[in-house]
């Protein structure tokens, strides 16, 4: 069995069933235009409003950034959110999806479970630094990188905002390492994906 988390590989070979880490590969992106998404600063959140993706926190945290408006798959049906500047677009095909990802100056993927995210490796791939929980393997191998796109507390709507801050101010140096990360990482998924199936 394949599984894109290595400590679930782990886990699996300690019970006795053969299992191997293979992660996923950097998807080949569509053709994508970016659009103007208005005045401020633009935060995309584009996960299910469910528990485990934590897009009410997150939400938290844009109403803590000055000037900033919520760009979301669908609005949680909480009622104090009612106030925040949010725009939701439902579900949309992946090359519009791509598309909505680069048009933002931040993206967060500040879930509470994940395995290996695609999304925060596409918005990387268009030149949009993504904040990520750190409930996966991506960009832990670069521990600067790591640093500026995690936060460590993902239940707090302050930490999530001061690590938006941080990884603004730095947005470049995320980029260029993240840019270095997602090539080798590829290389390396590409040559276990090869593996595993032989």
């Amino acid at each position: 069995v394949g599984f894109v988390k290595a400590g679930l590989a782990e886990s699996f070979n300690a019970l006795g069933y053969p299992a191997a880490y293979v992660p996923n590969r950097a998807p080949d992106l569509p053709a994508y235009e970016t659009h103007d998404a208005g005045p401020g600063l633009n935060i995309g959140i584009f996960a299910e409003p469910f528990w485990r993706k934590n897009v009410v926190t997150q939400l938290g945290a844009v109403a803590l950034l000055d000037d900033a408006t919520a760009h979301v798959m669908r609005r949680p049906d909480v009622d104090y959110l009612d106030l925040l500047r949010m725009v939701d677009y439902g579900e949309i095909p992946w090359n519009e999806f791509v598309s909505l990802q680069a048009s933002m100056d931040i993206n967060l993927y500040v879930t509470l479970s994940e395995c290996h995210p695609l999304s925060p490796i596409e918005s990387y791939q268009t030149g949009v630094p993504a904040l990520m929980s750190r409930t996966s393997d991506v960009f832990r191998s670069d521990g600067r990188l790591w640093d500026l796109t995690t936060v460590e507390i993902p239940d707090d709507p302050s930490e999530i905002a001061r690590a938006v801050r941080r990884l603004l101010d730095h947005a470049d140096e995320a980029m260029e390492r993240a840019t270095r990360w997602i090539v080798r990482a590829d290389a390396s998924a590409a040559a276990r994906w090869t593996e595993f199936i032989s």
